[in-house]
């Protein structure tokens, strides 16, 4: 749910073609990431002062979850790009669960708490679960975008939350996450002709399960047996998707929107 802010800008037309596929294998942790295309500087939003990760050990009292919602969010936006902060609330039921699809191919699955979907435009999102654990175990996001950059940051949040899912799917833009310390769940990599980065400070704190050119699947946190864990899906076709620790890691590029957005986030978000 939309609570501290959500906005809407203009994104320009992009022409620049898909970066050319190049083999590698697996991760490349010692290969520099390729800069990422000049974006547009959003509009200023405001957001939720940081907490630290011992605060939200001590308990949910340091970090009181934003008033109750009544309904879901789901935008979608052909050419503006899509820029916001949201907590999304399980608890919140969805007006209609997903259609079936009337031909070939197995039902989608029910609707997710939260949607963004672009067609050529960005998406610039901050992302929480908010709720008990106790009433709803999962947070489910969907965040998808034809030829747009994705960038999400994940902001931590206490053990009594609920857990966050997290799917998000691009063509030819490239996509970007930024994990809390907090998250404690499986990280799912998998690209046709693009490129895996994993940044340094978060591959020091991930286990490796599978690695290859196309696909990594990685483990964060500890995970307890039987439990509920987070979970994150990131798939391109043939844009780059890179992966770094919140507050620690430093941005691929130094210019341009994203790294613009991205300081911004880590001024309000960082530890």
């Amino acid at each position: 749910m939309p609570e501290p802010s959500s906005s809407t800008s203009t994104t320009y037309q992009d022409t620049e073609k898909p970066p050319p596929y190049t083999q590698s294998n697996g991760i490349n942790l010692n290969r520099p990431v390729p800069p990422l295309p000049p974006r547009l500087l959003p509009p200023e939003t405001h957001l939720r002062p940081s907490v630290s990760t011992s605060e939200l050990k001590a308990g949910s009292a340091s970090f009181p979850d934003p008033p109750a919602t009544v309904n879901q969010v789901h935008l979608f936006s052909k050419k503006e790009d899509i820029i916001g902060t949201f907590f999304v609330d399980p608890r919140t039921p969805s007006l209609s669960p997903m259609p079936k699809r009337k031909k070939h191919g197995k039902r989608g699955g029910d609707q997710p708490h939260a949607s963004f979907q672009t067609r050529c435009a960005n998406i610039s999102l901050v992302l929480a679960a908010t709720g008990s654990i106790k009433e709803a175990a999962k947070a489910t996001i969907n965040v998808a975008s034809r030829s747009g950059c994705i960038e999400i940051r994940l902001m931590p949040t206490p053990s009594t939350r609920p857990r966050i899912g997290v799917d998000a799917r691009s063509r030819s833009g490239d996509i970007i996450v930024w994990f809390p310390e907090t998250f404690s769940g499986v990280i799912q990599l998998n690209t046709v002709k693009g490129e895996l980065h994993l940044l340094p400070n978060l591959a020091k704190a991930v286990r490796t399960l599978k690695d290859t050119d196309k696909e990594a699947m990685l483990i964060m946190g500890n995970q307890a047996e039987g439990g509920l864990t987070d979970l994150c899906q990131l798939t391109s076709r043939t844009g780059k998707i890179i992966i770094g620790l919140s507050g620690q890691d430093k941005h691929p590029q130094k210019e341009g929107f994203w790294a613009k957005f991205s300081r911004m986030l880590r001024g309000a978000v960082s530890e």
